[in-house]
Formats: structure tokens, C-alpha cells, sequence
């Protein structure tokens, strides 16, 4: 019917806005952090082509140690995540990564044109306090990511690369270097800021915990040192989980580099705005196909290759600028290589976060090993830059070799075989310990329904779920309990029965009263 099809549409629009108007700081603090890091690299670009050739080379040796710093504060993040987590959600922690990253971009203004030994010394101070601060602060935004639903961080995820990607074009081309810098120094700042108020701002952000239940049975609001973790996260191997990111995650930046300074020079050049009507539509028109199948693909619950798919479509895309750059002859003037960064650059956010939420991986994990691994694959890619510089006729060999490399890390993407590799549970036990497995205290409620979301590998939600029907809750309860719709209720219920590979609720209330604990 045309009044319900209307109905829906204005329903649907109705919680878009409202979810834009409860998340729009989040929304504006994850522009405010995509723009800074966008600024760092066209300010690095732009002085290292300068007139001068001494701060040319301090500032080529400030991008390679940034990356470098950044690539180290992501590990740092991932491998001792245990202890960066104690302090790292703290209100004088947030200050003091902010206050690094305001320090490292104020040295980055003030390099002097002095000798090439004091303008690298300054050029090394400042990259090794804003890569830091900017890892850090990456690794925050995954966290607070972490905490929204899927469909919620689609919105959140778009509306911020839209929004950043306007206010970087506009900062670039419509300031000069002085109002530029001032804003390149207040970006950590703002960025660490508004971060802290989307994971401890308990009135304007839903979360799943938002108390702290006390002894004596009181009620305590969670902020600061109080704000814990609740989740249950997946064990893995942390040197073999970083390995298995990597392989993907190299090649992408990689990809992302070589097209970062392709548009570089395709908006620094004096044709950027020419072009014919076809050539600029094309990539127009691709960029909101993107944006409709990255919103569609969340309407429904199960998303269990969400980010395969968008990969598949970027793929397809690179397929027609290959062509496009063939009969253009030259990719330095294709207005494709925009849309193809911004498109590369949302699915690149977003792939660590469908991670985190699929498998219950620590966001310090996810993006601290994705996002470092992208920096070094961008460091390689501004190596062969500078060391293989091409000419304007090079316009089809530079996007059959991003083709190439993406399919390689394509190839690698982490998938549920991967993931039971890497996981360390009961299933990965070798058999002679199986008869001691049985021996073993079937521990807690809790700790059973966590050691087949493990065995398993369940999503937070299907984990909220699963522990609701192994209560022998229904379809209906647990609609009312999570504030979701019935039929996601029910999506969710056959994807664990199908994972667990059981029929009916008793079966699943078997199998998690026969769970043995999973050892410390």
C-alpha cells in the first residue's frame, strides 16, 4: 500500500534523525578526528614540495617518523592492552594524549629552516608526539564505536566521513597556512574531548552498562575510574591474531597511500575542477550507490559478511576507473580517485569495528593492529612515491597494481575459520587434556553461556541472547528487555541455533548446562 510504504519511509527517517541528534557529538568528534589526521597529511605534502629545501627534508622525515610513531602506538595498544586499559578511559589520560597532540602539531608549525640537523630534531619531536597522540586517540574512537549497534554506527560512521571529508576540501581550499595550523593544534584537543564524552556521557549516550551496583545494593553512576569493562572478550593469541590482521591490513594501506597522494595531486593540480560531465558523475553516482548499500546492509541482523560485500563493491568500482583511467589516459586529473578514497577510507573504519562487534575482540585490538598496520602500508606506498615518480601517461599501470594488491589482502580477510584458529578455547584443547575438560567445575551461569559464546564464536548480541533463551526466555521477553524488534529477535535466535548447531531452545539449555568452564 503507497499510505504504509509512506508510513515506513517516514519512520525510518524519524530514527535516522533521531539518531543523528543523540550521536551527533560522537558523529562531529569522529570528523573532527578523521579531518585532523586528513590536514596532517596534506600540510606534510604541501611543505614537503615547499620552496625551501631544508624544511622539504625535515618535513619528509616528520611523515616518516608520524607513521613510524603511529604504527608503534597501535601495537603498544593492542599488545598491553591489560594495563592501557586501567588508566587509559581516565579524564587526566585523555589530557595528557590531547596535550601531546597539541604539543607534537605546534612543533610541526614551527619547524625551522635552519640547518638540517636542529629541523629534523624538531621534525622527530613532533612526529613522535602527534602519531602517538593520534594512535591513541584512534584506538578510542574504536572503543566508543564499539559500544553502538551495527545499524546505530553505520549512520555514525557515514554522516562523520561526509562530514570531515567537506570540512577538509573547504579548510584546504578556503584558509591560509596560519588559520590552518591553529586548527591542526586544536584538532587533538577537541578530538580526545569530545571522545571522552561519548564513553562517559551517560545521559546523551545508550550503552549496555550505565550503572555500578554497589555492595550494599546501591546504585552508582559509572564515570571516570569507576566506568569498567562489562564485556566478555573473546580469548585469542595476540601475536597470531596482529599476524593475521596485518596480512590484510598492509595491503590495504598500501592501496589507501597510493591513492591518498594520487588525489594529492589531483586536487593540488590546476585542472582538479575540470572535466567532463560523465567523468565527474561517475564517481558521483558510485560514492551514493556506496552509501545505499552500506545502508541497506545494516536494515537486517544478520550481517555476517558485512564488510566482504563492501569490499567486493570497491573492487568493482576500481574495476571501471581502470578503464576510466585508460581512456582518459591519465589518472593525476580523475575526479575518481576522490570518491575512491573517501569510499576505501569508510569501509577501512569500519571493518575493525564489525570485528569487534562479531567476535568480541577488544577494540584496543582491533583497530590498535589494524590501524598501525595501515600505517605502515602507507609508508611503503609514500616510499614508492617519492623513490618512482610517474608520469601523466601512467594513468592505467598505477590502478591495475592497487587492483592486484587489494585482491591480496582481500584474499585475507579474517573469517570465522581464521578466528577459531586464533581463539584460544575449549575446542582448541589438544585431546589427551579432553578427559580433564570433563572433570573441571561447570563454574557460573554466566561463565558457561561465555564459554559457548567462545566455543562458538558468538556476537555481543547473540551473546545477550543466548544467555536470555538459556534462561528459557522468549522471543517476546527478550524484545522487551534489549528494545529491539521481534524479527531480530528471531534473526539472531536461528543464527545461534545454526552456530550451535541445535534445534530448539532445550537443546541450547543442554548445551550450556554440559559446558565445562574454559581455564584462566
Amino acid at each position: 500500500m503507497p499510505g504504509e510504504s509512506m508510513s515506513k519511509w517516514s519512520e525510518r527517517a524519524t530514527s535516522y534523525s533521531n539518531i543523528a541528534y543523540i550521536e551527533m557529538p560522537l558523529v562531529i568528534g569522529l570528523a573532527v578526528h578523521i579531518c585532523w589526521t586528513c590536514l596532517m597529511f596534506t600540510e606534510t605534502m604541501d611543505r614537503i614540495h615547499g620552496p625551501l629545501v631544508q624544511p622539504r627534508l625535515a618535513y619528509g622525515v616528520f611523515g616518516a617518523v608520524f607513521l613510524l610513531a603511529f604504527f608503534a602506538g597501535g601495537f603498544i595498544a593492542g599488545f598491553d592492552r591489560e594495563h592501557i586499559t586501567k588508566f587509559i578511559r581516565r579524564k587526566w589520560a585523555h589530557f595528557l594524549v590531547s596535550v601531546c597532540g597539541v604539543v607534537g602539531c605546534l612543533l610541526f608549525a614551527l619547524v625551522p629552516s635552519a640547518a638540517l640537523p636542529l629541523s629534523a630534531a624538531y621534525a622527530v619531536a613532533a612526529a613522535l608526539l602527534a602519531g602517538a597522540s593520534c594512535a591513541f586517540a584512534t584506538v578510542l574512537w574504536g572503543e566508543a564505536a564499539r559500544r553502538r549497534q551495527f545499524d546505530r554506527l553505520a549512520i555514525i560512521t557515514v554522516l562523520a566521513f561526509i562530514l570531515a571529508f567537506f570540512a577538509a576540501l573547504l579548510a584546504e581550499n578556503g584558509l591560509g597556512e596560519t588559520a590552518l595550523d591553529v586548527i591542526l593544534c586544536l584538532s587533538p584537543f577537541a578530538s580526545l574531548v569530545l571522545v571522552y564524552k561519548a564513553q562517559h556521557d551517560n545521559v546523551s549516550y545508550l550503552k549496555p552498562q550505565e550503572f555500578l551496583i554497589l555492595p550494599d545494593g546501591t546504585k552508582q553512576v559509572k564515570e571516570g575510574a569507576l566506568w569498567i569493562e562489562t564485556f566478555h572478550d573473546l580469548h585469542i593469541s595476540k601475536g597470531r591474531f596482529a599476524l593475521t590482521l596485518g596480512k590484510s591490513a598492509l595491503p590495504f594501506g598500501l592501496v589507501f597511500g597510493s591513492l591518498a597522494f594520487e588525489n594529492y595531486r589531483y586536487l593540488s593540480s590546476d585542472t582538479a575542477l575540470q572535466g567532463s560531465f560523465w567523468t565527474v558523475l561517475f564517481p558521483l553516482g558510485a560514492v551514493f550507490l556506496f552509501t545505499v548499500l552500506f545502508f541497506r546492509t545494516f536494515q537486517s541482523a544478520a550481517h555476517p559478511s558485512t564488510s566482504r560485500k563492501l569490499f567486493l563493491f570497491f573492487f568493482v568500482f576500481l574495476l571501471f576507473t581502470c578503464g576510466d583511467s585508460y581512456l582518459g589516459g591519465s589518472s593525476f586529473r580523475n575526479p575518481s580517485c576522490v570518491a575512491l578514497l573517501a569510499v576505501l577510507g569508510t569501509m577501512l573504519w569500519f571493518y575493525p569495528a564489525e570485528l569487534t562487534h562479531r567476535y568480541r575482540i577488544s577494540a584496543m585490538l582491533t583497530f590498535g593492529y589494524f590501524s598501525g598496520f595501515l600505517a605502515l602500508g602507507v609508508l611503503v606506498a609514500s616510499l614508492g612515491f617519492f623513490a618512482l615518480p610517474l608520469q601523466p601517461s601512467d594513468g592505467l599501470a598505477p590502478t591495475l597494481g592497487r587492483m592486484a594488491v587489494f585482491l591480496i589482502g582481500f584474499a585475507f580477510l579474517v573469517g570465522d575459520e581464521k578466528m577459531r584458529s586464533i581463539a584460544i578455547t575449549e575446542a582448541n584443547e589438544p585431546a589427551e587434556e579432553s578427559h580433564a575438560a570433563e572433570s573441571r567445575p561447570r563454574g557460573t551461569f554466566t561463565q558457561r553461556c561465555q564459554a559457548v559464546a567462545d566455543t562458538f564464536l558468538l556476537s555481543r548480541r547473540e551473546l545477550e541472547i543466548l544467555i536470555a533463551l538459556a534462561k528459557g526466555r522468549n522471543a517476546s521477553y527478550i524484545q522487551r528487555e534489549l528494545t529491539i524488534s521481534e524479527g531480530t529477535v528471531r534473526t539472531h535466535m536461528r543464527n545461534i541455533y545454526r552456530k550451535l548447531d541445535v534445534h530448539n531452545q532445550q537443546e541450547l539449555i543442554d548445551l550450556v548446562d554440559d559446558m565445562p568452564i574454559q581455564r584462566s
